[in-house]
């Protein structure tokens, strides 16, 4: 008898040990459930719960800031926003003072594309886009030192599309039909019309050409004589003396704000074509 009761006794013992046991095991769980962990490092910014309240799950109980980062949020117009994706390569200009050509250190800073917001604001049909960069100090060209804060203002130059191998020429140069736009080239020492010309994206005051609807490729090839003075005075097959060739680059307006096709940037008069 007294043996069996051991037995009993010893079971019971195991039994209530495990018992214990699995109650430690939840409550070291619960207490882990008690220490909040960042799932970065920064700095606490705001706290919303104190200790020895009684927050519910889901509640949020402080808020910090990643302190290694800053986040520059720039509005692009909606229609703009299928050639931004993630990721897409920007450049933020730390230095408004210094021109382009002149950029050096980190006047201009190249960064990435970190969001892109799905939803366009309503009243202004833009969209708000993110891009990351490392909250340090920056050396700018002329010496200052320049490091980011809240509220700050930069500007942010986005690639909307690249294009290569395009043709552009000087808006004065196009000749407006109504039913087309025409040029003049010369060949041979005379004047060739060219007809079909389509206005593609403006860049200063130069236009993209493009072809007809249905042709793939520019009415011009690249490297023609175009006429872009007395154009208005010539006819096809008329002898033309050329008095000057001017390289392209003359005519590119710098710090030109882009322009969409279709919106030139002025429409040229009869009087402004010599």
């Amino acid at each position: 008898m007294k043996l069996d009761a051991s037995a009993a006794a010893l079971e019971a013992a195991k039994a209530s040990q495990k018992s214990n046991e699995a109650a430690l095991a939840a409550a070291e769980a619960n207490l882990a459930r008690t220490v909040i962990k960042a799932p970065f490092s920064g700095m606490v910014n705001k706290i919303l719960k104190k200790e020895g309240s009684y927050p519910r799950a889901g509640d949020i109980v402080l808020r910090m800031v990643d302190v290694d980062k800053f986040d520059v949020v720039a509005k692009i117009p909606e229609r703009d926003t299928p050639y931004i994706d993630t990721n897409a390569p920007v450049k933020l200009i730390l230095n408004e003072q210094i021109e382009e050509s002149h950029w050096s250190g980190d006047d201009a800073v190249d960064a990435k594309v970190t969001f892109v917001d799905s939803l366009a604001d309503d009243p202004t049909h833009t969209t708000d886009v993110k891009i990351e960069i490392p909250n340090r100090q920056y050396k700018l060209s002329d010496g200052r030192l320049l490091r980011p804060h809240d509220g700050q203002i930069v500007k942010v130059r986005f690639t909307r599309r690249r294009y290569e191998n395009v043709i552009m020429i000087p808006l004065r140069a196009i000749i407006p039909r109504e039913n087309d736009r025409v040029v003049y080239i010369v060949e041979d020492g005379k004047a060739k019309q060219v007809e079909g010309i389509r206005l593609g994206f403006f860049k200063g005051n130069l236009v993209k050409v493009e072809g007809n609807p249905g042709r793939n490729n520019s009415p011009l090839k690249g490297g023609e004589l175009l006429i872009i003075e007395g154009q208005y005075f010539v006819g096809p097959g008329q002898p033309v003396a050329v008095r000057k060739v001017r390289e392209l680059a003359e005519f590119v307006i710098k710090d030109t704000p882009r322009q969409d096709a279709g919106q030139p940037e002025q429409a040229p008069q009869a009087g402004d074509r010599q």
